[in-house]
């Protein structure tokens, strides 16, 4: 049975070791360009397509305002026009006296030509405050636009965030990996050491030795995570994939002090979605009212200005007697449009009563939101705490451990459990100040805090 075991481990053993001889790249961060995280940040928000597109949608609403305001604004057209009539007869000419010059001349006999221009003006009165109603909801799609684009700007910076904090926390896990590596290399040697002097057992070298192969595959695992959390990185701020960089490890964990009831009172009133969704709402009480505009009468004035002027153009005219000038005021009332106008009503009405929903589904959702990113962060403050402790207790054990083991007061077992317990202490530091940053991150991001 011991011989076995003892096969078993030297098979591990070799294919480990010939893991460890094969090549894999080395995290050399001080040779790399640094990025900190406000550069990261400038960077991702010239690069995102979603906040591109709420910049769009946010220039689009503006121009609906303008529209808004145009509907107020005459309309003004100028007309010029040339026309010729003619039909064949039997005579098609005739010789006409014209006695102030003592001369005939030749005249068309069934040809008519002459030129016209016009010039129309129409404004309208009074519509229903149909037009009044329309410009108060495009201003406030507007603000609800801007509210979606404040939102999404908040999405790219807690993304970035996020991403530039998982680049940073896999780079302190592979620098964790490396420095267990070295300590088990020289445990190893160690070990090696004392079993040809004849102090240690052929099973401590093979415990040994697959622990240091193990520390290996670690390291090699962990390098490539901040390998592929570098390249989604560059992805966001829109560099090449595979370009590397060292990321700013002097970004230290953020101290707060929210409380739950102060953070609910600020995401209510400073949250940009629940403000984009009240803009919403009061956009579709607008419409409503605007679209019951169309049950009042309407007041339109227009003035035209015509001339008209046969054979020749002589601009001079246009003031003489071929000039005809038209005024009018018409007050129309609509008595049946085929139930356009209640269609109309009834269609804003609904979509009303839809804004009415998700504005206050959403306000109860925030409320949520806001409580679970606050226990979020009660719990990642406490377990920072907790993992430096646990760091600081598992440093003295591992000294301890390798005091006994030099002394012979321990076995090589302890000493392993002893490394595994203080790597895994140093894992969770990092950890915990990782969910701690994208606690507060999230936490920030809910209550529509934003220091860019």
């Amino acid at each position: 049975m011991g011989e076995a075991i003892i096969k078993k481990a030297l098979a591990i053993v070799i294919m480990f070791a010939m893991i460890g001889v094969l090549p894999f790249g080395k995290i050399n961060a001080q040779e790399l360009p640094l990025l900190t995280l406000d550069e990261c940040i400038q960077k991702g928000l010239k690069n995102d397509p979603n906040l591109v597109q709420s910049e769009e949608n946010l220039k689009k609403a503006k121009n609906g305002v303008w529209s808004s305001y145009g509907n107020f604004l005459p309309y003004i057209t100028l007309d010029l026009g040339y026309n010729k009539s003619s039909r064949s007869t039997q005579y098609d000419f005739i010789e006409v006296y014209d006695p102030e010059g003592d001369s005939t001349y030749v005249k068309d006999l069934y040809t008519d030509r002459y030129y016209g221009t016009s010039f129309r003006i129409s404004q309208n009165l009074f519509s229903g405050l149909s037009r009044y109603f329309g410009l108060k909801a495009s201003k406030y799609a507007e603000k609800s636009s801007q509210k979606w684009y404040d939102n999404q700007f908040l999405e790219t910076i807690y993304n970035l965030k996020v991403s530039y904090f998982n680049v940073l926390r896999t780079m302190k896990l592979a620098d964790v990996q490396k420095k267990a590596l070295e300590r088990s290399d020289e445990q190893l040697r160690i070990t090696e050491t004392r079993y040809e002097l004849g102090s240690a057992a052929l099973s401590d070298v093979l415990k040994a030795r697959v622990s240091n192969g193990e520390a290996k595959l670690n390291l090699i695992q962990a390098e490539n995570n901040y390998r592929i959390s570098m390249a989604r990185l560059n992805q966001l701020i829109g560099e090449d994939v595979g370009r590397q960089y060292r990321v700013d490890t002097t970004v230290s964990v953020r101290e707060v002090d929210y409380t739950l009831d102060n953070s609910i009172d600020h995401a209510l009133e400073h949250n940009p979605q629940l403000q984009g969704y009240k803009y919403s709402l009061d956009s579709y009480k607008s419409n409503v009212r605007s679209a019951w505009g169309g049950y009042l009468p309407d007041l339109d004035f227009g003035y035209t200005l015509n001339y008209n002027q046969p054979e020749s153009f002589e601009f001079g005219d246009m003031f003489k007697e071929n000039r005809r000038s038209e005024y009018s005021l018409t007050l129309s009332l609509n008595l049946f449009d085929r139930f356009l106008t209640r269609n109309q009503v009834s269609n804003a009405r609904a979509d009303l009563n839809t804004a009415k929903f998700n504005y206050h589904n959403y306000l109860n959702g925030l409320k949520l939101a806001v409580t679970e990113s606050y226990l979020n962060l009660e719990k990642a403050q406490l377990s920072l705490e907790v993992a430096r402790d646990k760091l600081a207790s598992a440093q003295e054990d591992y000294k301890l451990a390798q005091e006994k083991y030099s002394l012979g007061a321990a076995t090589i077992l302890d000493l392993l459990d002893a490394e595994v317990s203080l790597k895994t202490a140093e894992a969770d530091v990092i950890d915990s100040e990782h969910s701690l940053n994208l606690a507060v991150a999230d936490l920030e991001k809910t209550l529509g805090i934003s220091e860019y």
